[in-house]
């Protein structure tokens, strides 16, 4: 039901690799909604919308945010962890078609 996130800064060390994948190391999301970190790679294709997501991370999500969500599963998710500060997850799928999960 998210179908849009704003990030005001994205921090992250970026190497690549033998100019077929694109390595994220270090990386620091902060956003209104939402902050947290990422990693992997991105394996790159032709067109760029095909390039393949290896990442994952862990996502805190601000108390707005989660009331703004409503009763969906994503906010049942979000709210079942409020004792954690960060939400594991695992980003797969290409960049036209990204699959987020939950991990751990």
């Amino acid at each position: 039901s998210i179908e849009q996130l704003t990030f005001t800064e994205i921090n992250a060390k970026l190497t690549l690799r033998n100019r077929q994948a694109l390595e994220i190391s270090e990386g620091v999301v902060k956003g209104n909604e939402l902050g947290g970190r990422i990693s992997g790679t991105i394996a790159l294709r032709e067109p760029i919308e095909r390039s393949v997501l290896n990442l994952s991370g862990a996502i805190r999500p601000h108390p707005a945010f989660i009331a703004k969500l409503g009763d969906g599963l994503m906010a049942m998710l979000f709210r079942g962890n409020r004792g954690k500060s960060e939400i594991p997850f695992i980003l797969r799928g290409t960049i036209e078609n990204p699959e987020f999960r939950p991990s751990g």
